[in-house]
């Protein structure tokens, strides 16, 4: 697999000691692409068929972070939507759950082996197989 082609997980996280964490763990498993804002985090979601992934933190306001989760969602049901969720924000991301915005659910602070093991199923799943429910 190139550099071109090998998967991408898309990161929304504005804490930048954790967005250095999650991007130290993933540096072997993937070609990772973070962003600082919505608008271009759906914008690189539909000009890059690469992602497997979408990660993102629910600061500052948990309601954004399931609406755009919602839209990604819509716009490529093959990426795996994935919350990293404070617990003040814990009502509001499984309200998401239910209502299908996001796929996965991760408490912060987390243990690195449990984003690893989803995000590492994302890049492993084949995007046909994630759209049709087999994340």
């Amino acid at each position: 697999m190139n550099f071109l082609s090998s998967p991408e997980i898309l990161f929304f996280i504005r804490d930048v000691k954790l967005l250095r964490q999650v991007l130290q763990m993933t540096a072997t498993l993937c070609r990772p692409v973070d962003v600082m804002d919505a608008e271009t985090a759906l914008k690189t979601l539909s000009n890059r068929p690469n992602v497997r992934a979408m990660v993102m933190l629910s600061v500052p306001e948990a309601t954004a972070a399931v609406e755009l989760l919602a839209q990604a969602k819509h716009m490529r049901p093959d990426v795996l939507q994935v919350l990293l969720a404070r617990p003040e924000d814990l009502a509001m991301a499984i309200h998401g759950l239910h209502a299908g915005a996001i796929d996965r659910l991760v408490h912060v602070p987390f243990a690195p082996r449990e984003l690893m093991n989803i995000l590492r199923g994302a890049v492993q799943t084949p995007p046909a197989r994630r759209a049709n429910g087999a994340a």
